[in-house]
């Protein structure tokens, strides 16, 4: 191959392409590079979305989005989106509640062992 090759070059290799080629977000990639920026695999007739640059598989980014996301203390499952954000920490709204009633907060609450309280309830 000439090394002055000015044909197509590669999106994600930077490599020459001699062969096929995919045209995706008006660039021109080997089809073995279009691939998930997270598993890796190619995205083959599944569409993909864009974050932060790279390419992923919809399922892919929201795994993403859940492994990164902070742990509800109530809970301890993924917020992920809206939350609410309670010194510092955040929480599902619907977790947010009293411990001892279950009963959702209006105004100031206590906390006992890192868990929230009415503080009539904690009493």
């Amino acid at each position: 191959i000439n090394a002055e090759y000015m044909g197509a070059r590669c999106a994600g290799c930077g490599e020459p392409i001699l062969g096929k080629k995919l045209l995706a977000s008006g660039q021109k990639w080997h089809p073995s590079c279009f691939n998930c920026s997270e598993c890796g695999q190619p995205f083959r007739s599944q569409t993909f979305v864009r974050k932060d640059g790279k390419r992923y598989h919809r399922q892919c980014l929201d795994k993403k989005k859940e492994a990164e996301a902070p742990r509800c203390p109530g809970c301890g499952s993924a917020v992920v989106g809206k939350g609410l954000v309670v010194r510092g920490e955040k929480w599902h709204e619907k977790c947010f509640v009293c411990t001892k009633c279950s009963g959702a907060f209006t105004g100031p609450f206590v906390r006992l062992e890192g868990k929230p309280y009415h503080k009539e309830c904690a009493e």
